[in-house]
């Protein structure tokens, strides 16, 4: 089993039809049933199932001590959880030391523990049972003189780990080590190519048997923004050349692989710290400085609740020597410090997918059989006049129509003739059934909304009716109560009603007033009390 990040089959959809170009941060403030972690930087975060684990570090307030707990963060819920158990001798406090996932086992290497910088190797088995994360330690022992490093950066392939850089507690380093996970030995790598200078404090991520190695201080006064790429089948270095926004100098950024592509957040550039987001595509070798979503131009994700332990905010305060790892379609960052202060909040940065969806054409489609003979199944006859439809529309969307297809009683064949309304007024009906649109002349408003009752069609009974509210006149107002009152309007009914009050010395004085029922005069002498 490869532990290289694999390139990701391409589809033969055009780059345009999906992207990732929504990004949001959110600040969670998870719950806890135990104490939270201290405020720390320089310590490690990775991965096991959907849990992030935080080890050692340094903390940045108060005593600023060394630390070596180890703190749990369900990814699911939310929550720093306190269910740890712990197997094995604990490794020693450290900072500046690196983790790598390895199968099911996370690997730590070297730091400085405030005395001397170490070259232990230690590894964690984390596993779960009944909600209990076990962690037990193992020390490895070399089989040959390990070197020291703190600040470095390792990355794991298949069964070997490779540090690149660091210091040695004298030096800037610009080797490479490889360590055999499984033999225990360890082998200085001869690279070729464009060799990069020595460093600590850089980033580095692996992908596809290659490993890019961002920025870092080559010196206690200078920071880097170059891009290399080591191709670990063939020992060669390459310096990038990069496209698009390249990011300032800067070191003690955090860089993850998300998506095939690699993110860089924070760090610091020798004047001050920073909370922006960077992505390199590997396959197009660019640089893209990232838009985040703000409190003031944030669309929400699609499907998406927030709830109490999370938070839509603006970025994480400007950081450096913070932890972030990828889960899922988001990066999780914890902790790191500034000039002022250490952390230990928690932000996700979300990545939402666009996918770019054609137009639909579902109303131009059923617009253009709208009357047609093609695959027509059922003709009305009306004023002497053929109109073609489709028995499985008509059907799917109205009631009525469907209960007369399906019952056999009826016995109707392919052919149905109309004899209650007109032409104008039926084609009306049909263009609804078919659009769910229809343009309502007043000259047909009436018996619209009147076949629109019979054949059980609410939404465009309300049309009608709304309609009708819009232009209620003394000249027709008689008219629209007693049509409302008939087909059970009542939202007409109401609005007829209020007009006719309003206007009801103007009505009284014509004989429009003797078209009302008596129920409904009677209804009238009541809204007048």
């Amino acid at each position: 089993m490869d532990y290289c990040i694999r390139k990701t089959e391409m589809t033969d959809n055009k780059e345009d039809d999906v992207t990732f170009a929504s990004y949001e941060w959110e600040n969670i403030k998870a719950t806890t049933a135990s104490q939270l972690p201290t405020c720390r930087n320089c310590h490690t975060a990775t991965t096991f199932k959907h849990y992030m684990i935080i080890f050692g570090g340094k903390e940045g307030e108060g005593r600023k001590k060394f630390c070596n707990d180890i703190h749990i963060l369900d990814l699911k819920r939310l929550n720093w959880t306190s269910q740890i158990k712990v197997n094995g001798q604990i490794p020693d406090v450290r900072m500046g030391h690196s983790a790598q996932n390895y199968y099911d086992k996370i690997v730590y290497y070297g730091g400085w523990n405030g005395y001397t910088v170490l070259d232990d190797i230690i590894m964690m088995t984390p596993s779960e049972q009944m909600n209990i994360v076990c962690i037990d330690w193992q020390h490895l022992k070399s089989e040959n003189t390990p070197p020291k490093r703190q600040f470095h950066t390792a990355n794991i392939c298949g069964d070997f780990m490779y540090i690149f850089g660091g210091g040695d507690g004298k030096m800037w380093l610009s080797d490479l080590y490889k360590f055999d996970l499984v033999k225990c030995f360890w082998t200085q790598v001869e690279t070729t190519g464009q060799k990069p200078q020595g460093r600590l404090q850089h980033s580095s991520v692996i992908y596809d048997h290659k490993i890019y190695v961002f920025g870092g201080e080559p010196d206690r006064s200078h920071q880097l923004n170059d891009l290399y790429q080591l191709d670990i089948e063939n020992n060669l270095w390459t310096r990038l050349q990069p496209k698009g926004s390249t990011p300032s100098p800067r070191v003690s950024a955090s860089a993850v692989m998300m998506n095939n592509k690699i993110y860089l957040f924070g760090g610091y550039d020798g004047q001050q710290w920073r909370n922006d987001v960077f992505m390199y595509n590997i396959t197009e070798n660019q640089w893209e400085y990232i838009v985040i979503n703000t409190l003031d131009n944030q669309s929400n994700f699609r499907g998406q609740t927030k709830d109490s332990t999370s938070q839509q905010s603006s970025p994480p305060r400007p950081r450096c020597r913070h932890s972030a790892i990828a889960y899922k379609n988001t990066i999780v960052i914890f902790g790191g410090n500034d000039s002022e202060k250490s952390y230990n909040d928690v932000y996700m940065l979300k990545q939402q997918s666009i996918i770019k969806l054609a137009e639909s054409t579902l109303k131009q489609d059923y617009s253009s059989i709208l009357f047609s003979p093609i695959l027509s199944d059922i003709t009305f006859y009306i004023d002497n006049q053929e109109i073609h439809a489709h028995k499985i529309i008509l059907a799917s969307r109205c009631e009525y129509f469907k209960t007369l297809f399906l019952n056999e009683q009826f016995n109707l064949g392919d052919k149905l003739a109309i004899t209650d309304t007109s032409i104008n007024v039926f084609k009306a009906i049909l263009q609804y059934i078919y659009t769910d649109e229809v343009f309502i002349d007043s000259h047909i408003v009436y018996d619209l909304l009147a076949l629109a009752d019979k054949y059980m069609l609410q939404r465009l009974k309300n049309l009608c009716e709304d309609h009708l509210i819009k232009n209620i006149s003394l000249k027709n107002v008689i008219d629209v109560v007693n049509l409302a009152d008939k087909f059970s309007a009542q939202e007409l009914k109401a609005n007829a009603m209020i007009f006719l009050l309003d206007n009801k010395q103007k009505i009284l004085n014509t004989q429009d007033i003797n078209m009302l029922s008596k129920e409904i005069l009677i209804e009238l002498l009541k809204f007048t009390k």
